[in-house]
C-alpha cells in the first residue's frame, strides 16, 4: 500500500535540496520551541487568580482564560505585567535541548526567531530588551538574524505575515494551529511535539518530539 510522501518529498520541495550551497532562512518560535515558557507563566496564572488549585502546564492563555472562566484580554494584561519584570526571566530555562539545537541550525541556515509576546515601550525594561538579555544569557543572541515581536498580541496572523514578508523556507513551532498556516502557504513544517512524534495529523507536517529531532528534520528538508 502506497504511503503518503514525507512533506520534503512534495512538489516544490524537492527544488531546495538541489540549492545546498544556498541556506535556508528558519522562521523559529520562541515561546515553547527554545524557551520553556509554559510552565513559568501556567504557574504564575494560577498563583495570581486561583491561588491552589490543580492545573496542567498547557500553553495557551486562551485554554487557561476558558478554564478560569475570566476574559482572555484579562490574562493577558496579567501575563504582560509578567514579562516586564526581570524575576520571570532569571527564572525561566530553555527547552530541554535547545540551546545546542540553535547552535546546530545556525550552521544550516539563518535563523529568524519570532514571539506572539507583545511588544511594549517601557525601555529599557520593555519586553524586547528583557528577552534579548535573556538570549545573551544563554548564549543564543549571536545565532540568530533577527528577533520579531507581536505589535498586537491578538493578531494571530504575525508570525506566518513575517513569514511571507522575510520568505521562509522552513518553519519550526510547538502549536498545530500556527504549524498548518505555515503548511497553508507553502512553507515546510517542522512541528515540536513533546509528548509523540507518530500520530496522524490532517496535514502532512515533520513532528517532532525533542530538539535533535528538529535538527535532524531540518538536515533532511536542507539536503544536508
Amino acid at each position: 500500500m502506497p504511503t503518503s510522501p514525507k512533506p520534503w518529498a512534495k512538489e516544490g520541495y524537492l527544488s531546495l535540496v538541489t540549492k545546498k550551497m544556498e541556506r535556508l532562512k528558519i522562521g523559529l518560535d520562541l515561546d515553547g520551541v527554545v524557551a520553556d515558557s509554559a510552565p513559568a507563566v501556567v504557574s504564575a496564572i494560577y498563583k495570581h487568580f486561583r491561588p491552589g488549585q490543580p492545573y496542567e502546564e498547557r500553553f495557551g492563555l486562551s485554554v487557561h482564560a476558558e478554564e478560569l472562566k475570566i476574559p482572555v484580554e484579562t490574562i493577558l494584561e496579567f501575563v504582560t505585567s509578567l514579562l516586564v519584570t526581570e524575576e520571570f526571566y532569571q527564572k525561566l530555562k530553555p527547552v530541554r535541548g535547545a540551546v545546542k539545537g540553535v547552535d546546530k541550525l545556525c550552521r544550516i541556515g539563518e535563523i529568524h526567531l519570532l514571539s506572539h509576546r507583545p511588544q511594549t515601550v517601557k525601555d529599557p525594561f520593555d519586553i524586547s530588551n528583557l528577552t534579548l538579555g535573556w538570549l545573551r544569557k544563554w548564549d543564543l543572541h549571536s545565532k540568530i538574524v533577527s528577533l520579531s515581536l507581536n505589535p498586537s498580541h491578538l493578531d494571530r496572523d504575525f508570525k506566518v505575515n513575517q513569514a511571507k514578508e522575510r520568505n521562509f523556507d522552513l518553519y519550526i513551532d510547538d502549536e498545530l494551529e500556527e504549524a498548518e498556516k505555515f503548511w497553508d502557504i507553502g512553507l515546510k513544517v517542522v512541528l515540536f511535539n513533546l509528548q509523540n512524534d507518530h500520530f496522524s495529523l490532517s496535514k502532512e507536517v515533520a513532528v517532532a518530539h525533542s530538539w535533535p529531532k528538529i535538527v535532524s528534520a531540518v538536515e533532511k528538508f536542507s539536503g544536508v
